[in-house]
């Protein structure tokens, strides 16, 4: 799961709580997507990995983060090559 930050001026309390609680909102939404949402480094390095993405994808986020986006066409390329030949 990503972290979220913003670049705000400081906030009293309760401004925190209302930010801290739209952001748990949001981290919920992307938990809970059916939809593959993924977060990667301009290198392509995985950096957050959602329910919808181990779903499609067949990986865990475990399996995923720190590693290259590119681990998941290796075998879509493979299984092209097999039927191409």
């Amino acid at each position: 799961m990503s972290t979220i930050k913003k670049n705000k001026q400081p906030q009293s309390g309760a401004d925190e709580k209302e930010e801290g609680g739209s952001l748990l909102q949001l981290t919920a939404i992307v938990e809970e997507s059916h939809d593959a949402i993924i977060g990667e480094t301009l290198e392509g390095i995985v950096t957050s990995w959602n329910g919808g993405a181990a779903k499609m994808f067949g990986y865990s986020a475990e399996e995923m983060i720190e590693n290259q986006m590119t681990k998941l066409f290796v075998f879509q390329q493979m299984t092209l090559d097999i039927f191409t030949q």
